[in-house]
């Protein structure tokens, strides 16, 4: 109980002395929500959700073979034609297993450099602007909750990545999180609906990783494909199942090149591609069916920067990834 007050304190209300005249704002709680992929709804900020079958709702869906959740809300706005119309949205979930810290006695998850996450306007009703924020709760006895900034999604762009940096929350003493908030604040231009519309939008959340020099790159919530894409990573010092291996890079660090070997058991299709930092693709060095055996590939970066870059190796449905070091 004591971690919802505090989720609703923080994250669904927010100051309303800037509306003159304007349609106050009510909290609706999510009890009786169904719970899909450990997602809880905390519920919805509005001014009525009368004739409203399902205020609050998500499912699974699905892209081009890749499954998302899609976290849906409807309801009568508060606000006011002046500035524009709202409802606000909020999600929690708890990780019982995810990345743990060394040490057994440190029992939270520890808390990466970046937290990355995909989004997708599925479709809406009057929706002018959709804004997307983040938070965590400590996992220690302070509970204390950060906050990310909001970002913006585009309504017209098909998927796209908003990126949180993490350390003012490192800065402030958080270590590890246990609980992972998420919140949506939909709008209506006032101009474009004078009179108090009915109000709300289908968003689609997919791939939640975190993004860190020492971790490395790995995944926080998949949506149920649990290797998809480059966001499942290990760091290396942990071993993982799989049926080929994956060598070092080297030299590590390299300027302006380096020797990848990887061995397969048996005929598989065979992908090794490079990451940067924020895990965008940067070039793929093998996309193609290998018999079994032992291969080597060079790679070349003399037109990248300096940094730290990541290398996936995928061998059927098996995943490595590792780091390397490029110093120029």
């Amino acid at each position: 109980m004591k971690t919802f007050i505090i989720l609703i304190a923080l994250f669904l209300f927010i100051s309303f002395s800037a509306f003159p005249q304007f349609i106050e704002p009510k909290p609706f709680w999510g009890r009786g929500v169904p719970i899909v992929n450990n997602w809880i709804s905390t519920g919805i900020i509005a001014s009525d959700t009368s004739g409203v079958r399902e205020p609050m709702k998500s499912f699974m869906a699905e892209d081009q073979g890749s499954h998302f959740q899609v976290f849906s809300f409807y309801a009568w706005p508060y606000g006011s034609s002046s500035f524009g119309w709202h409802i606000n949205s909020s999600w929690i979930k708890t990780f019982s297993s995810f990345y743990f810290s060394p040490s057994d006695s440190d029992k939270y998850f520890l808390i990466p450099d970046t937290i990355a996450i995909d989004y997708k306007f599925v479709e809406g009703i009057n929706v002018s602007r959709i804004l997307v924020t983040m938070g965590i709760q400590d996992s220690d006895a302070t509970w204390q909750v950060w906050q990310a900034p909001p970002a913006r999604i585009l309504l017209d762009s098909g998927w796209q990545t908003i990126y949180w940096n993490l350390q003012e929350a490192k800065d402030q003493g958080m270590k590890g999180f246990w609980l992972f908030h998420l919140h949506f604040v939909v709008s209506s231009s006032g101009q474009d609906f004078p009179d108090l519309p009915y109000l709300g939008a289908n968003m689609g959340v997919d791939n939640i990783r975190g993004i860190d020099d020492t971790l490395g790159t790995f995944l926080i919530d998949g949506f149920g494909d649990s290797t998809h894409s480059v966001y499942v990573s290990v760091p290396e010092t942990e071993q993982i199942s799989k049926n080929f291996v994956l060598g070092q890079n080297y030299p590590n660090p390299f300027n302006p090149s380096s020797t990848i070997k990887f061995s397969i058991p048996k005929r598989e299709w065979v992908s090794l591609i490079v990451f940067n930092l924020l895990g965008q693709e940067v070039k793929t060095l093998v996309s193609e069916e290998k018999g079994m055996g032992s291969y080597e590939v060079r790679f070349n970066a003399s037109n990248l920067p300096s940094g730290i870059y990541f290398y996936r190796l995928q061998v059927g449905n098996s995943i490595e990834v590792k780091k390397m070091i490029l110093m120029k």
